[in-house]
């Protein structure tokens, strides 16, 4: 515990230190911003005494208010307030409100947050006073009658004084106290006291024997009537007391323009000795401590044992504490360095009491050791630092986008409305992608028009879905990928595209959906417009599952124009332009023979798309057809029909055409079931119930799956049948 004035204030305060300011006649300020570790101040006042006789035992002055309160400085802050103005009354002074007359009433003490214009008595600065002791009333020069002494929410009245009407009453926490009157009633008012006001005390008119002045307070004491009664009588009274205040009190209505409260106020009447002046004194209570290091920083490693990040683009995060309670994080810093210890990124001091931050990207390299350390300040500006952790990237996987241009100045890439976003993917560590990301901007104003989310998949593009895009802008491109241990990279650059109408999606001829064709099947379509009148090429796809993913096979007039045809005008197909099939061949058919055998008994999926040879705009895929390559051609119910009880018998009808030609003619097997939910159904030959028009009695009577369920399969070889095999309606009853 140490006693400072402003005018040896320390460093730092420690709890039990004190302040105390006595009366300049001027007003004082303390910058509690520049002690930050200061939490509750408590702050007494006490307010200057009114004026006595002079005598050799000195009688009737008023004595100074003394008010008490509880200030916490986060309150201030919170406000963007630091300043605290101190205004010390003194004795029988008008400095900060005594009133004048024969005797000067007392000044009152307060403490405010705004010293606008300069003067004690300014309007903004009287109001935002947060704690206020009443001074004392002045007594008469003609007598020692009492003064109203300052202090309690309500001054003191003063005495009746000498043939008077009427007392000086106090301030109060709404009004000015009410000037004192003489026997001569409302006929004297040039003569009466005057009323308090907000902060000054009223004060007494001049004649031959002059009334006390009032105190100032929150609002002053009245003055005291003067000499003046119309039958030659003798009359005066002294001042009334001035008004005590405390921010927040419930007895003081009128709140800190700031809202700022005081907390555990009291007022005593009085409690100033006569003839004192004022003074104020400060006494820390409590004080801010630091916050706590900051805890639970991720990534967590050491320099022998680094955290390995999956990313070139780490987010720290930690938790923050502070002994103080109900403290907050005010800003943070993070600082990451490399091994040598030069800085690769400094945030410098950030506001916010957010725990995590993203570093950008392109700072990191690969297989490279850092280090990176937090700091963090509580509400007092108060700071701490972690600990030093370290962290090591590890390779990250490359996307290298292949469609697009990356020059923006150059001619970008003419496409389609439903472009397929293509990349290279590549590993240093040979892991394989995982999932990738997407984002589409429009080049004019960087706005993004598409966002994919993470896309769990390894295939290196992507299509754009329709209604996305328009004709006739420019776009660019972004993708990031991630690798099979889930390190993902960064964003790519942007690569340029420029949309175009695409040409008209070619109608698909044949082969039929679901037909059987020879090794090397002839895929035919009618060609459909091209908005510009573009020629085009053509190209198409075949897989082994519907996704096009599994065994994939492409053919695309643009990269070899064997196998592809035009039909002219004249109906003769002819080799297709190596310019693409221009408008004259629109409405026509262009048609294409497999090159390499297909696998037999395999079934195929296949579409086609039409290219914009100008730009290579595409079109939107055919719907899927499917084809099977070979001799068998076997299909079933798409899902067997649940049953309550098994099935016992079934009739099979079909409308089909099955060849007879060839030495060995084309042959037919019809299977059914009712254990269709097994894993293995019990397929039973139906044939010669369906050649005979004859309903087959099942002879299985067990099933393992939950539910019975009756199926059919049909198994036609082909054998040395060269004529069709059609199936047009299939049927099937049972009970």
């Amino acid at each position: 515990m140490a006693n400072y004035t402003l005018s040896n204030l320390p460093a730092k305060f420690a709890i039990g230190d004190t302040i105390t300011i006595n009366f300049t006649g001027a007003m004082q300020s303390l910058n509690i911003g520049t002690y930050r570790e200061v939490g509750v101040l408590k702050i007494e006042c006490w307010g200057g005494g009114g004026q006595h006789d002079g005598q050799s035992s000195p009688a009737g002055g008023g004595k100074g208010g003394y008010v008490v309160g509880e200030l916490n400085t986060k309150n201030l802050r919170e406000n963007g307030t630091t300043m605290l103005y101190c205004i010390v009354g003194g004795y029988a002074n008008t400095f900060n409100g005594g009133g004048s007359g024969s005797k000067i009433g007392g000044g009152a003490t307060d403490v405010r947050t705004d010293w606008t214009g300069g003067a004690w008595n300014n309007a903004t600065s009287l109001n935002s006073r947060l704690i206020v002791a009443g001074g004392g009333g002045a007594t008469t020069s003609g007598g020692s009658y009492q003064a109203g002494d300052g202090g309690g929410f309500t001054g003191v009245t003063g005495s009746m004084g000498r043939n008077c009407y009427q007392a000086a009453s106090g301030g109060s926490q709404i009004s000015g106290g009410v000037g004192g009157r003489s026997n001569g009633g409302t006929d004297m008012s040039p003569l009466n006291g005057g009323a308090g006001s907000f902060g000054v005390g009223g004060s007494s008119p001049a004649s031959t024997y002059h009334g006390g002045g009032g105190g100032g307070g929150w609002y002053g004491g009245a003055g005291g009537v003067s000499d003046g009664d119309p039958a030659g009588v003798d009359c005066y009274n002294p001042g009334g007391g001035g008004s005590s205040y405390i921010a927040g009190h419930p007895s003081c209505p009128q709140a800190h323009p700031n809202q700022i409260a005081l907390s555990n106020g009291s007022t005593v009447t009085g409690a100033n000795p006569m003839a004192a002046n004022g003074k104020i004194v400060m006494t820390v209570l409590s004080i801010n401590l630091p916050p706590n290091s900051p805890n639970n920083l991720s990534p967590e490693g050491t320099s022998t044992i680094p955290a390995m990040l999956k990313t070139l683009n780490p987010t720290f995060s930690w938790m923050f504490s502070d002994p103080d309670p109900d403290d907050t994080q005010h800003a943070f810093r993070i600082i990451v360095r490399k091994q040598d210890a030069s800085i690769v990124h400094d945030t410098g001091k950030l506001a916010g009491a957010t725990n995590t931050y993203t570093l950008p990207g392109n700072l990191l390299t690969m297989n490279t050791l850092y280090s990176y350390t937090v700091t963090v300040w509580d509400k007092a500006d108060d700071s701490a630092v972690s600990a030093m952790n370290y962290f090591m990237p590890s390779n990250a996987p490359i996307a290298t986008p292949t469609f697009g241009t990356a020059d923006p100045f150059s001619s970008p890439t003419g496409t389609s409305l439903v472009p397929r976003l293509t990349w290279f993917y590549s590993d240093p560590d040979q892991h394989a992608q995982s999932a990738y990301e997407v984002e589409v901007f429009r080049a004019l104003d960087d706005l993004k028009v598409l966002g994919s989310g993470v896309i769990r998949s390894a295939t290196p593009y992507y299509d754009v879905p329709v209604d996305i895009l328009v004709s006739g802008v420019t776009y660019y491109w972004k993708v990031r990928v991630i690798d099979s241990t889930g390190l993902d990279s960064p964003f790519s650059n942007g690569y340029y595209f420029l949309t175009n109408h695409p040409p008209g999606t070619p109608r698909l001829v044949s082969p039929r959906d679901t037909i059987r064709t020879g090794k090397r099947p002839v895929f035919t379509a009618t060609i459909e417009d091209d908005p510009e009148d573009d020629a085009q090429h053509y190209k198409i796809e075949i897989a082994e599952d519907e996704a096009f993913t599994s065994g994939l096979q492409v053919r695309c007039s643009e990269m070899a124009l064997v196998g592809w045809e035009v039909k002219t005008a004249a109906g003769e197909f002819v080799s297709l332009p190596a310019t693409g099939a221009d408008s004259t061949y629109e409405s026509g058919a262009v048609r294409y023979t497999w090159q390499t055998d297909l696998q037999e008994g395999k079934t195929y999926y296949w579409r086609m798309a039409s290219i914009d040879a100008t730009t290579g705009a595409s079109s939107v895929w055919t719907p899927v057809r499917k084809i099977r390559c070979g001799n068998v051609l076997q299909f079933q119910g798409k899902t067997s029909i649940s049953t309550t009880l098994p099935a016992a018998r079934i009739v099979f009808s079909a409308v089909m055409n099955v060849p007879n030609d060839g030495k060995l003619p084309a042959s037919i097997k019809i299977e059914a079931c009712n254990n269709g939910h097994d894993a293995e159904p019990s397929w039973e030959d139906c044939t010669q119930a369906y050649l005979h028009g004859q309903y087959h009695r099942f002879a299985n009577t067990v099933k393992n799956a939950d539910t019975w369920a009756v199926n059919y399969r049909v198994t036609i070889k082909a054998n040395d049948s060269l004529g069709p095999i059609e199936v047009d309606a299939i049927g099937i009853s049972f009970d």
